[in-house]
């Protein structure tokens, strides 16, 4: 029996899902006892790569050459100019999702797509890194956002795709800068950090954590999946109900996420990266469910959500538009659309753009009004606020455009007309307030 028959034959009777949190949960021991003994920074990146591609390998077999292919086309032009590595970059990504859209599974799953989304991400930010190092050489500072991150040099071909292929975050995120890698295959250059530390202490919460959210992702595979729309579980109940089902479900499907996110950084973590004050646990975290479901307002919810992801956008697009001297408006619908584009052209992600749209619509509108600071209209904006964002991701994970309108159509559409009513309202009741500075 080959190699990738044996791999597709585990992935198949176990689920990539659960294969690859197997592999991440080899992260934090690694870190904890074998990175900080390790006598150079070479035999680091050798074991991130290694370690990477063996994960990737039983995930994706073959088809990890895309990511290995999209990875080798875009070094040669790291340190080109970032517009033109932004746009070549964004060309193979999109063909890798067309070629996926038509050949790959039609329902959510562990694809090798969503590797490329993060390889994507480092392309961007390593060609701007390094285009801030030398304005940094010309004598012209970088932004103080940028300056920690800028890079003097280009990386080795090796330290290019342990950073691409690395474990931590290489297939799921959380998205982190490769300045912050330097500081994960440097551990072993500084004094270990001790275990009652800070750093120790929220690697093993992440680590716990990650078991918590791996048992509700099992359970959501049974009970909260597509064809629990179908049953008649759901479709018996009155329509009120259905809405508070969708949330339950759709909240199911959201923690999926965590469970990787949590692992990987319980490592990030444990190699103490969080030590250099110009990189705080926030920056390379993707926070927590709770962080989400807490947002008071629908721009909240999705700066929660994937954080970094947030981050990168806000980074390296959003602000990079601003710098150069366009408006926000352009630098808002640059990102909207972009973000749209590098998921990928499976139907559900243009359909999502109409809820996102008036979500951003509604959200503008409503930060010109001052509500007070009341508990009741605090716990009532975050009710709104999660019962829109839930119903407009509630059909995200299945893809097609039939299970879009269907799922909706089981729940009347009931957070879209709400949002459609509550934008309608502030249209024609003025901000009885001046408008806040946002």
């Amino acid at each position: 029996m080959s190699f990738f028959v044996f791999a597709q034959s585990l992935v198949k009777k176990f689920g990539a899902t659960q294969v690859l949190y197997v592999f991440l949960l080899g992260l934090m021991p690694l870190s904890r006892f074998v990175f900080p003994k390790v006598k150079t920074r070479t035999t680091a990146l050798l074991i991130h790569l290694t370690y990477g591609i063996s994960m990737c390998l039983f995930l994706f077999q073959q088809r990890i050459l895309f990511a290995i292919g999209f990875a080798l086309i875009m070094f040669p032009f790291l340190d080109k100019k970032p517009s033109f590595v932004f746009a070549f970059g964004f060309v193979i990504n999109s063909i890798i999702h067309i070629y996926h859209m038509f050949f790959g599974p039609k329902q959510w799953s562990m694809e090798i797509t969503g590797t490329c989304l993060c390889i994507f991400q480092k392309i961007i930010s390593v060609s701007y890194n390094i285009y801030d190092g030398k304005q940094r050489k010309l004598g012209k500072k970088p932004h103080e956002a940028y300056e920690f991150f800028a890079l003097d040099e280009k990386p080795t071909i090796l330290e290019w795709f342990s950073y691409c292929f690395t474990a931590y975050g290489g297939t799921t995120g959380p998205f982190y800068e490769y300045r912050v890698f330097i500081e994960m295959i440097t551990c072993h250059e500084r004094k270990p950090i001790p275990n009652d530390s800070i750093h120790t202490k929220k690697s093993i919460q992440r680590y716990l954590g990650s078991f918590l959210w791996a048992g509700i992702t099992l359970l959501s595979f049974k009970f909260a999946n597509y064809n629990s729309y179908f049953s008649e579980f759901y479709l018996s109940k009155p329509y009120i109900i259905r809405n508070l089902l969708m949330c339950i479900y759709t909240i199911f499907q959201l923690v999926r996420y965590f469970t990787a996110w949590y692992a990987v950084e319980a490592g990030l973590y444990q190699l103490g990266i969080c030590e250099n004050p110009s990189i705080s646990f926030d920056s390379v975290s993707n926070l927590s469910i709770i962080d989400v479901l807490k947002s008071d307002s629908l721009s909240a919810w999705i700066q929660n959500w994937n954080h970094t992801t947030h981050l990168f956008w806000k980074k390296y697009l959003f602000m990079r538009i601003k710098n150069a001297g366009y408006g926000t408006t352009i630098a808002f619908y640059s990102v909207f659309i972009a973000s749209a584009v590098w998921h990928g052209f499976r139907p559900i992600y243009y359909l999502f753009l109409f809820d996102s749209f008036i979500a951003m619509m509604l959200d503008k509108r409503v930060r010109q009004y001052n509500f007070g600071n009341s508990k009741y209209i605090a716990i009532t904006k975050n009710v709104i606020v999660v019962y829109i964002m839930l119903g407009a991701t509630s059909s995200w994970w299945y893809s097609t455009a039939e299970s879009y309108f269907y799922v909706r159509n089981t729940f009347l559409w009931l957070p879209q007309i709400l949002s459609l009513v509550l934008l309608v309202i502030t249209k024609i009741i003025p901000p009885p307030t001046k408008p806040k500075v946002q």
